[in-house]
């Protein structure tokens, strides 16, 4: 296996070529050139690249020729298309005949690495196929990333693949809002970081009952450690595993908000903007709806937690859902109608309407 990746780039275009080989050069990537098609099925069967980077308009054999005539000798280098608007037809016909993706000119370096890393991935998994005793996939949902993990015996390797080849998912997407977004306060952050410490590797409930804490609000300080880098989920296990990335103290007083939705949604919510109008409890989880003032028009919205707080099913008349709808995370809104139930329960209010278990042991 080389130790890196190596890329051919064809392209007729001598600056964008050597600008785009330059930057890909710069990230780690060991880059060859070629200029025409005859020259790139030379270099090809000479140092079998990894990735060929291959516009489609290329003088004399142009770049759907060139991927017909590699794919009759060679099935593993991956080809990425390179296409300005007007041949986006040609490019969809690329990937009928082999081609892994294209992207259009001028070709944003972040959206060329994303599809070269996705691609070099997948790779990888390729090698663990012969070896693995078996695989177990874990699907989250459309639009959302899914999980799939090794089993090699004495170990196990779990990777993480997406859909999403023009977006990192890890850094737009904000999941962990879906989390519960109880207010945590300093000490029982401590606490629960404190206790998973020293049993090194715990499940929730565990970790509840050793931090003398209800599960929801268990899980939200779980949620924030993995943000600081003082903890990981262990998916394949089904626990949290305490982790130090650094040796410097938790600047606890900072760490005020886990994400600029969470500022957003406080300063709503100390506005007065938001009003919640029902609250129920059913078999299926808590439901609670109410609306979000914000340039003078009403936003009406909605959301069902599970009984861990975790949000599994929301709507909001605000253009980021019409969108986005939970591939990125809850809007602002959500989170703001969220922050006003939470309050509410905290203090005692009586919810409008009262059902199921919940609404039980909350009377009790």
């Amino acid at each position: 296996m080389k130790p890196a990746t190596s890329i051919l780039m064809v392209d007729d275009d001598s600056a964008f070529r050597q600008v785009m080989s330059g930057e890909l050069r710069r990230l780690g990537y060991e880059m060859t050139t070629a200029s025409s098609g005859e020259e790139a099925l030379r270099k090809i069967a000479e140092s079998d690249p990894h990735v060929v980077l291959l516009d489609l308009r290329l003088p004399g054999m142009d770049g759907l020729e060139v991927l017909k005539k590699l794919r009759e000798t060679n099935q593993s280098t991956e080809v990425i298309m390179l296409t300005g608007h007007g041949s986006i037809d040609t490019a969809i016909e690329s990937i009928r005949v082999g081609a892994f993706d294209y992207v259009l000119k001028p070709c944003p370096l972040d959206e060329i690495e994303i599809r070269i890393w996705g691609r070099r991935r997948l790779l990888i998994l390729e090698r663990l196929i012969p070896i693995a005793r078996s695989f177990t996939w874990r699907l989250m949902g459309t639009g959302l990333p899914s999980f799939l993990t090794a089993n090699l015996g004495p170990m196990r390797f779990t990777l993480g693949l997406s859909g999403w080849s023009a977006n990192d998912w890890s850094n737009t997407a904000r999941f962990d809002l879906l989390e519960p977004r109880r207010t945590v306060s300093a000490d029982n952050l401590r606490t629960v970081q404190g206790k998973l410490g020293q049993m090194w590797v715990a499940d929730e409930a565990a970790l509840a009952d050793a931090s003398s804490l209800d599960r929801p609000t268990t899980l939200s300080a779980l949620t924030l450690l993995p943000q600081q880098g003082r903890a990981i989920y262990d998916l394949d296990k089904g626990v949290w595993r305490h982790r130090e990335l650094t040796r410097e103290p938790l600047p606890f007083d900072t760490l005020r908000f886990a994400s600029p939705e969470d500022e957003a949604a406080t300063a709503l919510l100390r506005s007065g903007a938001v009003t919640l109008r029902t609250k129920d409890v059913a078999a299926d989880g808590i439901r609670f709806s109410g609306s979000v003032t914000e340039d003078g028009r009403a936003i009406a919205t909605s959301a069902r937690m599970d009984f861990d707080d975790r949000i599994v099913e929301a709507h909001c008349t605000c253009a980021h859902f019409r969108q986005h709808k939970l591939y990125k995370g809850p809007c602002v809104h959500m989170l703001a109608l969220r922050r006003v139930f939470d309050r509410d329960r905290m203090v005692g209010a009586a919810p409008s309407v009262v059902k199921g278990p919940w609404g039980a042991a909350n009377n009790a």
